[in-house]
């Protein structure tokens, strides 16, 4: 659906182009979700969106970080409670939300100074 975003918000809905992209997305997207995004489509809304620092791209609105964790996930459709568009998270986000690992501090061995090392 994201690929064919740009070229449905581009062509009108009557040409054959638009046509055959709609009918591409029918083998395979289900009906009452193709239904949703061609809704906003044809209100020349995106109909997918990702969400960017915590950010839907499509509204500019903050998206609750229980949702972000749920993109994480990826086992499911989340809507943007605000524009109603179809959100993901790109690669480069899932990343920098990741934990990341700590950084084993040097470990140094502690002295003990002399009374000829302080005198000097």
């Amino acid at each position: 659906m994201l690929s064919a975003q740009p070229t449905l918000l581009r062509v009108p809905s009557t040409s054959p182009e638009h046509q055959a992209v709609v009918a591409g997305l029918r083998e395979q997207v289900p009906n009452p979700i193709l239904a949703h995004y061609l809704r906003l489509v044809e209100q020349g809304r995106k109909g997918v969106a990702p969400v960017r620092h915590g950010v839907c791209t499509a509204c500019h609105m903050r998206v609750p970080a229980s949702m972000t964790g749920s993109l994480m996930k990826q086992d499911d459709l989340t809507l943007c409670e605000n524009c109603g568009c179809y959100l993901f998270l790109p690669a480069e986000e899932m990343q920098a939300m990741l934990p990341k690992k700590p950084v084993a501090a040097a470990v140094g061995r502690k002295t003990r100074r002399t009374s000829e090392a302080a005198a000097v």
